[in-house]
């Protein structure tokens, strides 16, 4: 390691060709989570706390359905499933 200053802080000098080492991070599996999943959690978390779940639900239903997803979903709302099952 070559100084920077003197007196500063210890600069890292990469070999010239080598890539940077990659840091450890969590890796998020999307297969998990199917895609009607991933687009009714986006559209839920983009609407107003202050619309009523019921209307919430019918956005969300409309969208998937006009996509042809199928409502296989979980919402964040106790009430959510209720209204949900009523489509």
């Amino acid at each position: 390691m070559d100084k920077a200053i003197e007196g500063g802080e210890s600069v890292h000098r990469m070999k010239p060709g080598r890539k940077p080492k990659l840091l450890e991070t969590p890796v998020i599996v999307a297969d998990a989570i199917s895609p009607a999943q991933m687009l009714a959690t986006r559209i839920w978390q983009g609407q107003s706390p202050d619309v009523p779940v019921i209307e919430r639900v019918q956005r969300i239903v409309n969208a998937l359905t006009d996509r042809g997803f199928g409502l296989n979903i979980t919402l964040p709302h106790p009430d959510a499933g209720r209204y949900l099952n009523a489509h």
